[in-house]
């Protein structure tokens, strides 16, 4: 049996380096309808190397979502990538057809606390790898 090709070559993120923080977009208390955007960007996550991220409403990951239980959030998510995208989304119940399109409308009635929030990812395991997800915590 022959072994496999080598293609590329591999990094290692450096000890110590610090960990992006991603921003807050708090929606408690209702009002407005904010844009969470996928977008494209190169970040530092290694040492020395720009890598090619995805994220939305900022270039790697998604920002961390507040909600207050047994209120209405709104987002409106649009797309600044050339590919296409979707935001699948844990721990709230959403039609199928409303899952990922551009125009959402949550509402959330269980609770997540700081040791379980809930997330949102794209279903494009590319996109995925390269940062688009995030939290939401529900209060």
């Amino acid at each position: 049996m022959l072994a496999p090709a080598i293609i590329g070559r591999a990094f290692a993120a450096t000890g110590g380096a610090p960990l992006p923080i991603p921003d807050v977009l708090d929606l408690r208390g209702g009002g407005g309808a904010p844009a969470l955007d996928a977008m494209a960007a190169r970040s530092r996550i290694l040492e020395g190397r720009d890598t090619g991220t995805v994220g939305y409403g900022q270039g790697f990951l998604g920002p961390v979502i507040r909600v207050n239980r047994h209120e209405t959030a709104r987002l409106n998510l649009g797309n600044k990538i050339k590919e296409p995208v979707s935001v699948h989304w844990h721990g709230i119940h959403i039609e199928g057809s409303q899952d990922g399109t551009a125009e959402l409308l949550v509402q959330v009635d269980r609770k997540a606390d700081a040791a379980h929030p809930f997330m949102f990812h794209c279903h494009i395991l590319e996109h995925e790898d390269l940062g688009m997800m995030g939290q939401f915590t529900v209060t």
